[in-house]
């Protein structure tokens, strides 16, 4: 199963990588090629986000939220994280689950690839992750906002 990589480690001003303020990590998770009818089980859904969340030692705040819509569409799920947020939404007439994770820990990986291929039988998973903060100094930011308002002019 092909598992690809996308992250933000080129944008300007990032030459190390990393921002100058982190206030976390983001991972975009695609997941195609999925079983239809996992893909339609809040049972399923819920237990991978269970084991994402007592894997990395997250704290849920309060229920859940979620959703199952009528065939042949699939589920929405959201856990609220003192850590930030996991919300999947998937489309079983497509055969694809989408995960969006957002962690203020910088390091906060899970096997996407092995658990949604076992999980969910998908065979092509894409992981985008982009490290969220301040990427310019404050000088700079205010030098850009007012080239930009002036531009708007």
């Amino acid at each position: 199963m092909p598992e690809r990589l996308v992250s933000n480690q080129s944008l300007p001003l990032a030459s190390a990588g990393t921002p100058l303020v982190s206030v976390g990590t983001q991972w975009v998770v695609d997941a195609s090629g999925c079983d239809p009818k996992k893909l339609q089980s809040l049972e399923t859904i819920g237990s991978i986000c269970r084991r994402v969340i007592d894997s990395l030692a997250l704290t849920v705040i309060g229920d859940p939220a979620s959703h199952r819509f009528a065939a042949p569409h699939g589920v929405t799920m959201l856990y609220l994280l003192s850590e930030s947020h996991l919300a999947v939404h998937t489309y079983p007439e497509h055969g694809l689950a989408t995960f969006n994770f957002v962690c203020c820990r910088d390091e906060a990986e899970w096997p996407w690839k092995a658990e949604l291929g076992t999980s969910l039988g998908a065979d092509d998973v894409c992981i985008r992750v982009l490290q969220r903060g301040t990427w310019h100094h404050h000088r700079e930011r205010e030098s850009d906002n007012a080239s930009v308002m002036e531009a708007l002019q």
